[in-house]
């Protein structure tokens, strides 16, 4: 014997999936519990079908961030060498909002203390130094070159790159663990 999920009474189901009993109130709560779900469904892809490429850029901009926080946690603040603790930012050499080409570059984004990103308007001086150290000088001779090209994101290119760097921040918390 189960118990209806509506009204909690004990019955015998006809199927293993069956979770209510078979009293008019608790088939109609049944309905419109299926029918919730698909509206809900249907909502959503609806909404997703609405988001602007501006919104979509804030979200695939906020898990790529999430991702480089996860692949720089216990490394050192790019321009100030200091242990990266607790709370701290993805810092771009090349600004996200001027230097759209290389906005989700995993050699443009760093680790970064949230003093040197926000406070001392990310301390470029130093965050050249401590960049030519992580990825070598021909890498950032070539991400000059790619900053300074024209990119423009469509909405697909923005919703693949966010499932991208979704996949790889939980490969990346397996591997951590």
């Amino acid at each position: 014997m189960k118990k209806c999920k509506h009204c909690k009474e004990p019955f015998k189901p006809l199927n293993a999936k069956q979770k209510h009993c078979l009293k008019k109130e608790c088939v109609n709560a049944w309905v419109l519990e299926a029918n919730n779900k698909a509206w809900n469904a249907e909502k959503k892809r609806l909404k997703e079908g609405l988001e602007t490429v501006s919104e979509l850029t804030k979200k695939t901009q906020k898990h790529v961030n999430d991702y480089i926080r996860e692949r720089d946690r216990g490394k050192d603040c790019i321009s100030c060498d200091k242990p990266l603790k607790g709370k701290f930012d993805a810092g771009h050499y090349f600004e996200s909002s001027r230097y759209p080409s290389v906005r989700f570059d995993e050699s443009n984004i760093h680790g970064q203390c949230v003093n040197c990103n926000k406070h001392r308007h990310g301390n470029l001086i130093e965050y050249q130094v401590g960049i030519e150290k992580r990825i070598g000088g021909l890498e950032l001779f070539d991400l000059h070159q790619k900053a300074h090209e024209k990119r423009v994101y469509t909405k697909e290119e923005l919703r693949s790159i966010t499932e991208e760097y979704k996949k790889k921040k939980k490969n990346l918390q397996k591997q951590n663990k």
